[in-house]
């Protein structure tokens, strides 16, 4: 089975580091690079615009470390608001467990097993009254602004990899094996085989629209009643992350520093907007006009509409940064596989 799940942290800290320095020697060069334009071939440098995004993020936080028996690494944060984000992690407490922790706006909560012994690996929050959570072993959670519910299990043992919902009666959770799931309010369905490849991301501004990518450089989009075929946008390089606002805007990010943008009718080339001596790990667009990035260098990268910034580093320890979640334009969260979170608030 081709599992499509972020590089471990013995690649990320030991392997990572050997063969990016080789990579760099090769020639490649670390521009910024316009992905907005399908009709670039050759994806020409151009000179980024600085966004204000990429500074002024608040000094890390430790969100793990605090709590005794408990540590481990932040898989996913979502936002949806400035003063609302849930973390769920890997992380074991006790025998073994997924945590949840939650941001009220100015404190972090401690950690609290609410799985079990099974990893959380993606969460879902379109508003501070729903989360939905998936796991490692084909469970789902759902949060109703107090408390979480029991795992159900809707899927066997499969590894799920990504959850989105726009709202409290429309998710999409997405599999390592290829099968996307629809959740109407109750109910899960059952698993649809949309791609031979596992998929790794999913994103759904509404209930009439998604879009999946996978590890082999494909993207599908669903239209509310089937899936689309998978299209190939990225040849065989793994794509990371993707995050759409409408049904006309979407940014894809990869495993090689690569950003890639869709229209509503087609995706852009493949342009390196961070060098190779990171690989992106996350993206949350909450606007057309507004992205953030994140890699595993802990840099930030942001996007305006036209240009990527330059990455720049935001927590100060080269943690390798495994998501982020951008409800508006003027706030974001970011954590990163030591147990720090990091945020950004243009006011």
């Amino acid at each position: 089975m081709n599992n499509p799940k972020r590089p471990t942290l013995l690649f990320i800290t030991v392997l990572l580091p050997v063969f990016l320095p080789v990579l760099a020697a090769c020639g490649a060069t670390n521009s910024v690079k316009n992905p907005n334009n399908s009709n670039s071939t050759a994806n020409s440098t151009t000179t980024s615009t600085p966004v204000p995004v990429a500074k002024n993020w608040s000094a890390p936080v430790l969100i793990y470390g605090n709590t005794p028996g408990i540590s481990g690494a932040p898989d996913t944060v979502s936002c949806s608001s400035a003063s609302v984000c849930v973390v769920v992690d890997e992380a074991t407490a006790g025998s073994g467990g997924g945590n949840e922790i939650s941001y009220t706006g100015s404190t972090w909560s401690s950690p609290v097993d609410i799985n079990g012994t099974t990893q959380i690996l993606s969460v879902s929050c379109p508003s501070a009254t729903f989360c939905m959570a998936v796991d490692s072993m084909g469970n789902a959670l759902s949060y109703d602004g107090s408390t979480w519910s029991s795992k159900v299990n809707i899927e066997g043992s499969n590894y799920f990899t990504y959850v989105s919902c726009p709202s409290a009666t429309f998710c999409m959770a997405v599999d390592d094996s290829g099968n996307a799931f629809s959740y109407t309010g109750s109910t899960w369905s059952s698993a649809a085989n949309i791609d031979v490849n596992g998929l790794v991301s999913v994103s759904c501004p509404s209930a009439t629209f998604c879009m999946a990518v996978d590890s082999m450089g494909n993207a599908l989009s669903y239209d509310g009643n089937t899936w689309s075929s998978a299209a190939n946008i990225d040849g065989s390089t793994s794509l990371y992350s993707v995050s759409c606002p409408s049904a006309t805007f979407c940014m894809a990010v990869d495993f090689d520093g690569n950003a890639l943008s869709y229209n509503g009718s087609t995706w852009s080339s493949a342009a390196n907007i961070d060098g190779t001596q990171s690989f992106l790990s996350s993206v949350s667009c909450p606007s057309t006009s507004f992205c953030t990035a994140v890699d595993s260098n802990g840099n930030a990268l942001s996007y305006n509409g036209t240009t990527w910034s330059a990455p720049v580093n935001m927590n100060k320890s080269n943690n390798t940064a495994s998501s982020i979640s951008c409800p508006t334009a003027t706030f974001c969260m970011a954590v990163d596989s030591a147990g720090y979170a990091s945020a950004w608030n243009a006011k």
